[in-house]
């Protein structure tokens, strides 16, 4: 048996087959999410994430090809690639949904940011774990902060804060793997917390009077609230106070509880969602941000835990692995930054679509529709199958 089969034997098969039961629960829910009843045309977006599955598997067996070492000190250059991407994006992007985030390829659409959070997990774990493996004083977590922000405020202008907020929480997941101090993680808390500050108050303020629309004091309000688009800021106030605008802003947030709860122990069934089917669940999102309600309505309780379930074995996998080369700082760093970045966003978008965290945008792993964040997730996980099959004993 030649050598590329045996490392395709050696990968981790409970870690494969809990990615492609979500991936196959995916394509189900995403026909769901756009079916409208019998007879009716629906548009075929479940039969494009069938074949950008295939696309992604192709690269998730490539990638298990390739040595991690080699991945990984190629780091600087991968960031570098990510960084004219956005540049890219920003110059001559496809602007689509109130945003400019995609490259248009041919037939492909790109959304280059799902692969920059990769490329910027590969570059920490070079500086983390090639570099210096010592662990990282706050001259070292300053500098890596640098190098995400850049690639970080690129994101935020087009404007994607969803998938902006996974950035930090994975940089400093990593930086705190790699030994980061206490007192350092403190004082960056602490730097959040005085930069949110002044919006806190604003919106206290907003509270308090109960104005209907939000009024700005420049003497209260953080600067960078002004960058964020008036959706945006609908969206925080929605998530503080789910009565503000039932009708506009609060409907999808709304629409999603009700599909959660309505789904009860057993569920409505497959394809008898009623939120989904009546259209009170918006047709554009059902099958992206919010496939968890399409689920949680059809199949109730039952479907959640065996949802959560392949997600909480997806997880442990990729910790294990992380932990079973700690003699490899690098290799370490990579499969738990990975872990950390599928943690994140599993975590807001189950949060989102039941009123735990504002709505972002942010996907659901191998579930929610769109092809660029399947490829760079099945990446990913080559990434982390390349990390196991070249364990030592």
């Amino acid at each position: 048996m030649t050598e590329w089969l045996k490392i395709y034997r050696r990968q981790d098969w409970i870690l494969l087959g809990a990615a492609l039961g979500l991936c196959t629960l995916g394509i189900l829910f995403i026909f769901s999410a756009t079916y409208q009843g019998p007879g009716v045309p629906m548009p075929r977006v479940w039969m494009k994430q069938a074949l950008w599955l295939g696309i992604a598997l192709v690269g998730y067996l490539l990638m298990i090809q390739v040595n991690p070492t080699w991945l990984i000190r190629m780091g600087p250059i991968l960031y570098a690639i990510g960084v004219v991407l956005l540049v890219l994006v920003a110059l001559v992007g496809t602007e689509l949904n109130e945003g400019r985030r995609w490259l248009r390829l041919g037939p492909f659409i790109l959304q280059p940011s799902e692969f920059v959070k990769i490329s910027n997990l590969v570059l920490l774990a070079y500086l983390l774990g090639e570099v210096d493996v010592r662990p990282p004083n706050l001259a070292r977590v300053f500098s890596c902060l640098f190098w995400v922000g850049i690639p970080l405020v690129l994101v935020i202008l087009q404007p994607d804060l969803g998938t902006a907020l996974v950035f930090l929480p994975s940089a400093l997941g990593l930086l705190f793997l790699a030994g980061m101090r206490w007192r350092h993680l403190f004082l960056l808390a602490s730097m959040a917390f005085l930069a949110v500050l002044p919006i806190l108050f604003q919106l206290v303020h907003y509270f308090r009077f109960f104005y209907p629309q939000l009024q700005l004091n420049p003497g209260l309000s953080a600067p960078w609230w002004y960058l964020l688009k008036p959706y945006q800021c609908n969206r925080i106030l929605v998530f503080l106070d789910p009565n503000f605008d039932p009708y506009n802003a609060g409907w999808n947030l709304l629409q999603c509880k009700i599909a959660v709860g309505s789904g009860g122990y057993a569920g409505k069934g497959f394809l008898q969602g009623s939120q989904n089917l009546l259209g009170f669940l918006p047709r554009p999102v059902a099958p992206t941000d919010f496939i968890f309600s399409v689920l949680a309505e059809e199949l109730g309780f039952r479907g959640v835990l065996l949802l959560v379930g392949l997600y909480l074995v997806l997880l442990t996998r990729l910790i294990m692995i992380g932990l079973r080369c700690r003699q490899e700082p690098s290799r370490s760093l990579l499969a738990g930054g990975i872990a950390i970045i599928f943690f994140c966003h599993i975590f807001v978008n189950l949060g989102m679509t039941i009123g735990l965290m504002p709505i972002t945008g942010l996907p659901l792993p191998l579930m929610s529709y769109g092809g660029s964040f399947l490829l760079g997730s099945m990446l990913a996980l080559g990434m982390v199958q390349a990390v196991f099959v070249r364990r030592g004993p």
